[in-house]
C-alpha cells in the first residue's frame, strides 16, 4: 500500500499550481464559449481512492466525464466529470453558439433534461474539447511551475455510473497506489453554476516526482 507523505509547504505550493492552472483555464473556456466565464479552484487534496466516489454523490449515479492520460515525466490519468444536466446545458449552449455545427434533430425538447436519450458524436465532440480545453490548461501549469514535461493523449468520452468511470481510472495504479489529488472546481458560464470535478490520478511514482520537485524548489513563487 502506498501511503504518501506530503508536507503542508507541499500542499500549498500544489494550491499555487492549481490557482495558476485555474486561471489559465479560464480563459481558454470564455474563449471556447464566446463569453465571459470562470473556472475556480477552490481546494486541493489527497484523498484515498475509496473516497473519490463519495466527492461526486453516489457511485450508481450517471455522469458525463472525459479521460485524458498524462505521459512523459509524470504518468498517470485525468478525469473531468460533469453532471448530466450540467453537460447537457453546457452543450446545448454551444450548439446554438454555432460554434460546432448540428443537425436540427440535437435541439429537438432541450438538452437540459437529457433523460435517456444519450449523447450524439456532435455532444461527445464538444466535451472531449472542453475537457481538452481544462485539463491541458492545468498540465500547462505543472510544466510551467516545476519544469516538467507532460503530455496527454486524446480526451476520451465516457457517459457512465460514476463509480464505473472511477474504478476504470483508478484501476492501473489501485494494487499499488491508494490516493489521488482532487482539485475541487467550480464552473461558471454567466451566472449559472456548471457541476464539475477534475481529478488528477498519478502513478505512485509521478506523485513522489511532483513531490520531490516541489520540495526541490528554492522557494515558493507566487
Amino acid at each position: 500500500m502506498f501511503i504518501p507523505a506530503i508536507t503542508d509547504r507541499q500542499m500549498n505550493e500544489l494550491r499555487i499550481i492549481a490557482t495558476k492552472g485555474g486561471e489559465n483555464a479560464n480563459l481558454a473556456f470564455s474563449r471556447w464559449l464566446k463569453e465571459k466565464a470562470r473556472l475556480e479552484v477552490t481546494d486541493v487534496s489527497l484523498i484515498p481512492f475509496s473516497d473519490i466516489v463519495k466527492t461526486i454523490g453516489e457511485g450508481d449515479k450517471m455522469v458525463v466525464s472525459v479521460l485524458l492520460r498524462m505521459t512523459g515525466d509524470i504518468t498517470g490519468n485525468t478525469v473531468l466529470i460533469f453532471s448530466e444536466d450540467s453537460a447537457g446545458r453546457l452543450i446545448e449552449k454551444m450548439i446554438k453558439k454555432t460554434i460546432i455545427p448540428s443537425n436540427p434533430p440535437l435541439l429537438k425538447g432541450g438538452r437540459g433534461d437529457l433523460g435517456d436519450n444519450g449523447f450524439d458524436a456532435v455532444d461527445r465532440s464538444i466535451m472531449e474539447e472542453t475537457g481538452n480545453i481544462v485539463v491541458t490548461a492545468f498540465l500547462n501549469s505543472l510544466v510551467a511551475h516545476l519544469d516538467i514535461a507532460i503530455s496527454s493523449t486524446p480526451p476520451v468520452f465516457i457517459h457512465d455510473y460514476a463509480g464505473a468511470i472511477l474504478e476504470m481510472a483508478v484501476m492501473e495504479y489501485a494494487p499499488v497506489a491508494d490516493y489521488a489529488l482532487l482539485f475541487n472546481t467550480e464552473f461558471y458560464e454567466v451566472n449559472t453554476k456548471v457541476d464539475g470535478y477534475f481529478f488528477i490520478l498519478p502513478s505512485p511514482e509521478s506523485l513522489n516526482i511532483l513531490l520531490e520537485k516541489i520540495e526541490g524548489r528554492e522557494g515558493v513563487k507566487s
